[in-house]
């Protein structure tokens, strides 16, 4: 018997949108349920979270798996265990030294100009998609979920948004918690780095340098749930 998986969540969830990419990638079957057009299926969820309307839940079986609100790393692990056969997303991988990036001008949160070849450790660059994309910014919030891990690896997130500081900042708070949100004010950096790595076009763009600023790994995606999950993230940076 085929396994059987039912994503419930809203249109306006960040977490709803980057699942149901990554599922879409991974080319899984799924049943989706809008809980803001369907009381019946709010209640339910409701019923699993301790009365609160989680989003998204995902009921794998006759609930033999629930999750709410999982990592895209716990739900591979999930969808795993449930039976589904998929493949995962491998990014590029450049030479073990590293191929040197292009020199390129960000802005951090004050306004100064930011390069990486001034890090001094390894980072990890989110570019996103655009201002209005939910996935990106589910994405975006997983991958503050690590960041903590990150700064144990003396590792640097750096999220990247087109537009200015103004707009970065919004952004930051709407999806994020505040934490710093870096600016490329005309798209230059990212057409720089796609143009570089020769790729035609990149919506949502993951860039893995290590402490000189040389690439070593590389995903790009027509959107965010292409990427690589933010576990594997941290399992790279261990080989740098």
């Amino acid at each position: 018997m085929r396994p059987n998986l039912i994503v419930y969540g809203s249109p306006t969830c960040e977490d709803t949108a980057i699942t149901r990419d990554r599922l879409d990638v991974l080319s899984v079957p799924y049943e989706y349920i809008d809980i803001d057009a369907d009381p019946a299926s709010a209640r339910y969820v409701e019923s699993l979270n301790q009365g609160r309307p989680k989003t998204p839940t995902l009921v794998y079986g006759k609930e033999e798996i629930v999750q709410t609100e999982p990592t895209l790393d716990e739900m591979e692990s999930a969808l795993s265990r449930a039976g589904f056969e998929f493949e995962p997303r491998l990014p590029a991988v450049y030479p073990a030294g590293g191929l040197p990036t292009p020199e390129f001008d960000l802005r951090d949160p004050d306004g100064q100009a930011m390069r990486l070849s001034d890090a001094g450790r390894p980072s990890v660059l989110f570019f996103i998609h655009s201002r209005g994309c939910l996935t990106c910014a589910g994405y975006a919030r997983q991958l503050a979920g690590i960041r903590g891990a990150l700064d144990r690896a003396q590792a640097k997130l750096r999220i990247v948004l087109e537009g200015s500081l103004e707009e970065a900042a919004a952004w930051s708070e709407e999806y994020i918690g505040g934490l710093p949100v870096y600016t490329d004010p005309e798209g230059a950096a990212k057409l720089s780095l796609t143009g570089h790595f020769a790729v035609t076009w990149a919506g949502a763009f993951l860039l893995i340098t290590d402490s000189r600023g040389d690439a070593r790994i590389g995903a790009f995606a027509t959107d965010a749930g292409g990427l690589i999950p933010p576990g594997e993230i941290m399992n790279r940076l261990s080989t740098l």
